[in-house]
């Protein structure tokens, strides 16, 4: 669970703003006031006339607290590699209408392996966290696998 002041979810969106603009061309919204909805993409390399080699899309959406900060409920984390192909996120929601919300990992191998459909185990991770493991795959150059995932059942 991640609780943020009024100010400390203005300094996180500066902050992404900071490490995506690193990466690429970056776009970020903001949705709501007491409830809000945060968005932020980035296209790496982002500069004109080279391919696109990733896609970094982080969504967050936070409830409006009494003292006037916030409390992250829901999240999708997500990578896309545009060069080898495969996809890999990290996801906090129902898994189905009327259930609890589940933290658990998605993931699509650039060999093809993993189902974007499938939901694998995974913990309550920050966003913060997921950008660095995101972020070093991307400059390590590393292909997305799905190999030791295990699925939810």
């Amino acid at each position: 669970m991640t609780l943020l002041s009024a100010h400390g979810f203005e300094q996180r969106v500066a902050q992404l703003g900071t490490r995506l603009d690193q990466l690429g061309t970056t776009a970020i919204e903001i949705s709501g006031t007491r409830n809000r909805k945060l968005v932020a993409e980035s296209v790496a390399p982002g500069v004109p006339g080279l391919p696109e080699l990733a896609r970094f899309r982080y969504e967050e959406w936070f409830r409006g607290l009494r003292d006037g900060g916030f409390v992250r409920v829901r999240y999708n984390y997500n990578y896309f590699d545009l060069s080898a192909g495969g996809s890999r996120g990290y996801h906090l929601h129902e898994l189905a209408p009327g259930g609890v919300y589940q933290p658990h990992a998605k993931c699509v191998g650039a060999d093809g392996s993993g189902d974007e459909a499938e939901h694998y185990f995974a913990y309550e991770i920050d966003l913060w966290a997921a950008h660095d493991e995101f972020e070093a795959q991307y400059m390590a150059e590393r292909a997305i696998v799905c190999r030791g995932l295990t699925r939810l059942d």
